[in-house]
């Protein structure tokens, strides 16, 4: 999934930004524990492997939206903003942020 800022992100983010962004999180074992420690997740998978995923904290804090260049541009990281934000609400929260 980080190779995939490589291909997106520089729509949105310079090259700096996007290896910045990208030294956080550069093993499997790290997304995963992310992952399993957010209360809210939600990930899109095809034939693949998963290709787009969303994590929401406690406080509202949208963690990660994510989506792999194979699906990019096509409504999965959408809808699963659509279902955070869901979450977000039956949860009682009025504001999101990143």
């Amino acid at each position: 999934m980080t190779e995939g800022m490589r291909v997106t992100g520089h729509d949105a983010y310079s090259a700096a930004e996007v290896e910045i962004w990208l030294s956080g999180q550069s093993s499997p074992q790290s997304w995963r524990w992310t992952m399993n420690a957010a209360p809210i997740s939600y990930m899109a998978e095809d034939a693949d492997g998963v290709f787009s995923f969303g994590t929401l904290l406690g406080n509202g804090y949208v963690l990660y939206l994510m989506c792999h260049p194979r699906q990019a541009r096509q409504g999965a990281a959408t809808d699963i903003l659509r279902a955070l934000e869901s979450d977000a609400r039956k949860r009682g929260l009025d504001r999101l942020s990143t």
